[in-house]
């Protein structure tokens, strides 16, 4: 995830001014391979694994303290469609090491206000990856378009 955390802000770097928002970025790509679309997408991904685990908590109205079942489901439904075998066993180990519910979310007061905090801004983080997502689809297929289009136009 940091990989292309860093691609991205290597990118945005170059420009500050002239990438201040994340559309410029995506139009730039379609231009010049400047920005690392693939950056964005996987990016994307791993925070929709974020959000869907999150999610999950959320929606347990059995208030669970394992968080495992969560986490794979949210790797389920995200990532492993993409992932080969190999990285979908290594990510079974994973699961070993999620913390239980109290650890991630504390205890009483604390809970409840993390809790809160979750409900308040999961919905905002969901809209945003809605929108990227969108904004990825339209703009690289129309990158994909006009790429095709030249290279039959050349032949």
């Amino acid at each position: 995830m940091q990989g292309n955390v860093d691609k991205l802000t290597k990118c945005f770097l170059k420009n500050p001014i002239k990438y201040e928002y994340l559309d410029s970025l995506i139009l730039e790509n379609k231009e010049d391979q400047l920005f690392s679309s693939d950056a964005l997408l996987w990016l994307k991904r791993a925070l929709e694994l974020i959000h869907k685990f999150f999610e999950n908590i959320l929606n347990d109205v059995s208030v669970s303290e394992n968080l495992k079942d969560h986490l794979q489901t949210a790797y389920d439904i995200t990532l492993k469609q993409y992932h080969g075998w190999l990285v979908q066993n290594t990510v079974t180990l994973i699961y070993r090491w999620v913390p239980n519910r109290s650890d991630l979310l504390g205890n009483g007061e604390y809970h409840e206000e993390n809790i809160a905090v979750l409900r308040t801004y999961l919905p905002v983080m969901g809209m945003h990856l809605n929108y990227i997502d969108k904004k990825l689809i339209i703009d690289l297929t129309q990158a994909y378009e006009v790429k095709t289009n030249l290279i039959r136009f050349k032949m």
